[in-house]
């Protein structure tokens, strides 16, 4: 019988190869390599204690030959997560284990001056914002504001609860100053208003909106105030006990550099009990009954985990885990001024160029920049980087009809000159030179 086995496997074997063939084993090697290039720990400081950032590109396999400036769409995970991820696959197959997903929510509630009992785990951005969207108690007639700004992750779950519960839908305008930003929301406000629902920093300017100034009045005028964070955890020194909102849904598929499909909500713990479970599951309840003759839910979890219900893959949040860790290596403060550092070096340079228009505040900015062209189309020039293997974002949202450039601590001031340089052809050489 073992030996009928053993042909019998090895003859799927081979056809599997057959009908892969390249592909599958360059798929097995690119694993056993990262495993390799993995097993030290990373040497991400010199002898004098400062960060060598060209020691932190190697860590990363990113192609050489293309330059990505779009960290803001997905950050590339650093060899250090992959291996986690792959080692703990490895583990719960050979194990036929089950759990163990919840690892990454104290790591993230430390790393965001979080409460762990104030962490869900998601899958992404959009998870966490329908979980606040479509949870908060909200009634036919009652306003909520949004912005002119937002990507369609933070849009459709606002409109789908205002389409369902005739709710009324105000537009902020995020592309003014602050001081305008504020004026404004407060002459929004009305008798009605129930929900402050904005981006804390926007996939389509940069920008770094006035958050806790918006969450000063959220409170004086007793408001829900939920941050859209796709943009937040990883780019800024994100701090829950300083921000002042209610719920924040971020990701860390992008900025944190983590394994993709997975993100995280942070729910303040008086906000929980505003928030009814929408979709519900294992460790949703306090418990629950069918047989005893009245049929129901005892109670709902008094932890944000209970937005985390059913099966999730531990091996991705293990990588989360080592995504944390990998930042923690370096600091919340040295990302964020590594990041900072290197969007001053493009966005000095931009200024400087005729026939395009930054549309990114320079004083409410972190990793992104954004701008439009006066004359030339925003998407051939999108085209015209592609062909020369520089990855940047076009923006369509709203109309805003931009071009994004996103910056991560993988990146080099070399890569960003030679951008600048890539633009500055396109606008002044003309179409495809």
């Amino acid at each position: 019988m073992q030996k009928l086995y053993l042909a019998s496997h090895m003859t799927k074997r081979r056809e599997f190869l057959r009908i892969g063939g390249l592909a599958a084993s360059s798929l097995l090697f690119k694993w056993q390599d990262v495993s390799a290039m993995s097993q030290a720990k990373p040497m991400l400081r010199q002898a004098n204690g400062e960060i060598n950032w060209k020691k932190i590109r190697k860590e990363f396999p990113l192609d050489k030959n293309r330059i990505f400036l779009n960290n803001g769409t997905m950050g590339p995970s650093p060899h250090s997560v992959m291996k986690a991820v792959w080692d703990s696959m490895n583990r719960v197959n050979t194990m036929a284990s089950y759990g163990g997903w919840e690892v990454a929510v104290e790591p993230l509630a430390h790393y965001f001056g979080a409460d762990p009992d104030e962490i869900a785990l998601t899958h992404n951005v959009t998870d966490g914002i329908n979980v606040i969207a479509q949870g908060l108690p909200l009634n036919e007639g009652d306003e909520l504001i949004i912005s002119n700004q937002e990507h369609v992750g933070n849009a459709l779950p606002w409109l789908t609860r205002a389409r369902r519960d005739k709710l009324n839908v105000k537009v902020l305008d995020l592309s003014l100053p602050d001081e305008r930003v504020l004026a404004e929301l407060k002459r929004m406000i009305g008798p009605k208003t129930r929900v402050i629902a904005l981006p804390h920093i926007p996939c389509t300017n940069g920008r770094v909106i006035p958050a806790n100034e918006i969450g000063k009045i959220a409170e004086e005028n007793n408001l829900f105030f939920f941050l859209d964070g796709a943009h937040g955890a990883g780019m800024i020194d994100l701090d829950f006990k300083t921000l002042r909102c209610d719920y924040y849904a971020s990701c860390t598929h992008k900025w944190m550099l983590g394994p993709k499909g997975t993100g995280f909500l942070f729910i303040r713990k008086k906000g929980l009990k505003d928030i009814t479970p929408i979709f519900t599951g294992a460790y949703s309840d306090t418990g629950w009954d069918l047989i005893h003759g009245n049929p129901r839910i005892f109670g709902w979890s008094d932890k944000a985990s209970r937005h985390t219900n059913g099966t999730q893959s531990r091996s991705l949040y293990e990588g989360v885990a080592a995504a944390v860790a990998f930042h923690d290596a370096i600091g919340k403060q040295g990302v964020a001024g590594r990041i900072r550092e290197l969007n001053d070096h493009l966005y000095h340079q931009l200024k400087e160029l005729k026939g395009i228009q930054l549309i990114t505040p320079e004083n409410a900015r972190a990793g992104i920049c954004s701008f439009t062209f006066d004359q030339k189309n925003y998407i051939e020039f999108h085209h015209f980087c592609q062909k020369k293997e520089i990855i940047v974002r076009s923006v369509p949202e709203n109309e805003v009809n931009a071009i994004r450039v996103s910056t991560h601590i993988y990146n080099s001031t070399e890569e960003i000159d030679t951008f600048v340089k890539t633009l500055q052809q396109y606008l002044y050489a003309g179409k495809g030179n």
